[in-house]
């Protein structure tokens, strides 16, 4: 779960820029086996860790119909699983990441189109220990104003699993090969102070199949893996004037922090 307080400032009609504090929260319960095959010492165990992180971002309306945007988060990095040191010697960081966008506007309807570079790769518990690659994720969305005080919003990304088919049975309990994914959502102006938000996201299910060259070897041959994935967004923004608000983005549950479209 990610919880992220955000401050934004616009110093002029034409341009705004944000700064958010990124505070995660991980539990974990498993009974996995240790490289000596003995059981873990967690044994079913419930344990959490701890996380902080940080994004700045920017966004520049170069006339009435084209906007420009971009944005730069540092690692999340979290506490050590204490109870499962035996089997996850690592963190479980979520990666910095890179995005830039633009935006369409036509009347009462927005059209946008982004490009997000996610570096897995410098996370060393998903790069080195279980072989992931950096990941290109392409998005479109577009949000309609329905009235002065309800926007509607939906989207489609694209990206490349991560995971290598080689390292399929060591991503077993993770699973982040979605490749599709479809969001929705919805924002509401309660007061001219207050606006509150509701999201949803889906990933058609996918197939992976471990080919038995990879960290493992003939261990991992054969392994195959299966996933759907299903996430909501609940947030709130209160406005303290037109050049500044403050958002507050809880209950955010995704595989591993896929993009809305608002």
């Amino acid at each position: 779960m990610l919880f992220s307080p955000t401050v934004s400032y616009r110093p002029t009609p034409c341009q705004s820029y944000g700064v958010a504090i990124i505070l995660g929260y991980q539990t974990l319960k498993n009974n996995l086996a240790t490289p000596n095959f003995t059981q873990t010492s967690g044994a079913l165990r419930t344990d959490s860790a701890t996380g902080v992180g940080a994004r700045i971002g920017g966004l520049w309306d170069i006339n009435r119909y084209v906007s420009f945007g971009a944005s730069a988060s540092t690692p999340v990095q979290f506490s050590k699983f204490k109870k499962y040191r035996d089997v996850l010697p690592r963190s479980f960081d979520l990666p910095p990441m890179f995005r830039l966008g633009t935006a369409l506007h036509l009347g009462e309807t927005d059209y946008s189109l982004d490009l997000k570079q996610i570096f897995f790769s410098q996370v060393r518990s998903l790069g080195d220990d279980l072989g992931w690659k950096n990941q290109t994720v392409l998005m479109f969305g577009v949000q309609h104003r329905l009235t002065p005080c309800l926007v509607v919003t939906a989207g489609y990304n694209h990206g490349n699993s991560p995971v290598r088919s080689n390292n399929v049975f060591l991503n077993s309990l993770i699973i982040p090969i979605a490749r599709h994914h479809f969001t929705a959502g919805a924002r509401y102006r309660l007061t001219p102070n207050w606006e509150m938000s509701v999201g949803a996201e889906f990933t058609p299910t996918v197939k992976m199949t471990d080919d038995g060259t990879g960290i493992l070897g003939a261990n991992g041959r054969g392994a195959r893996i299966k996933n759907r994935d299903v996430g909501v967004l609940l947030g709130a923004t209160y406005h303290f004037s037109k050049e500044r608000e403050v958002r507050l983005f809880t209950n955010e549950r995704s595989l591993m922090k896929k993009a809305l479209p608002f």
